[in-house]
């Protein structure tokens, strides 16, 4: 998922969101080197608001949604757009 994110102060940004996943039994195996990241879990998508901030979980939405739509999303502050031109 790709987004849109202009700041007023600070210019615009665009935030890339990958889906991924994990085989059986590799969340042990998650070594963090440089202390930025202090756990890692899996949570479901409607436990989503306890664990980040809105603008986030806007555009983990977003992004947990676009393989429905069998195509890479577009979204502007985490709020899905229109495709400029879609294939039928």
């Amino acid at each position: 998922m790709i987004d849109w994110a202009p700041a007023e102060g600070e210019g615009d940004k665009i935030l890339f969101v990958f889906r991924g996943s994990l085989a059986t039994g590799q969340l042990d195996e998650i070594v963090f080197a440089d202390g930025e990241l202090a756990e890692v879990r899996f949570v479901s998508p409607g436990d989503l608001d306890e664990y980040a901030i809105a603008r986030l979980t806007r555009r983990l939405r977003v992004a947990l949604d676009a393989p429905k739509a069998g195509r890479p999303s577009y979204a502007e502050h985490g709020v899905p757009t229109r495709p400029a031109c879609a294939t039928a």
